[in-house]
């Protein structure tokens, strides 16, 4: 049997993130350290997807006691996109594009200033959030910490 090294998560384990919206019209992402709410952020359609898909991949990989399961290429989040929003994304490097401005978004908001500063890592905030790897993409926080709500009532498909 070959055991599963897993990378540690960049984000402080006090925080929780709230996806809640819908695929095609984006959505808010909540932002909670230590159960008090630190930031709100809106999303259009293409970021909050892009968030959402990497939420929803953390839970699978979770489920499947793999955290290393959790990390998306910019190649399969373009593909989950399209599918989920009907969003026609030219190429990976549009995904890629998305994926930066979404970490600037997080690097500035009102949630960044209260991770620790021992944490190794990344000095930008939203490169902890959105963290990648040869492996791909991942939302670097413990899945417990993570929550997606569809308010169209819509099921998330795999």
């Amino acid at each position: 049997m070959v055991a599963i090294l897993a990378l540690p998560f960049l984000v402080d384990p006090e925080f929780e993130f709230v996806l809640s919206g819908r695929w095609h019209r984006g959505g808010t992402l909540e932002i909670y350290h230590l159960k008090d709410l630190v930031a709100c952020l809106e999303f259009g359609p293409a970021p909050w997807a892009m968030l959402a898909a990497l939420a929803l991949r953390a839970k699978y990989a979770d489920d499947l006691q793999n955290p290393n399961m959790a990390f998306l290429t910019a190649e399969e989040l373009q593909a989950k996109m399209r599918r989920e929003t009907g969003l026609v994304l030219a190429d990976p490097n549009r995904v890629v594009r998305v994926i930066y401005a979404t970490r600037q978004d997080l690097t500035v908001c009102d949630a960044a200033p209260h991770q620790a500063a021992s944490i190794p890592g990344p000095k930008a905030w939203g490169k902890r959030v959105i963290e990648t790897r040869r492996h791909g993409y991942r939302f670097s926080a413990p899945p417990e910490n993570i929550r997606v709500e569809f308010l169209d009532g819509g099921e998330a498909s795999g």
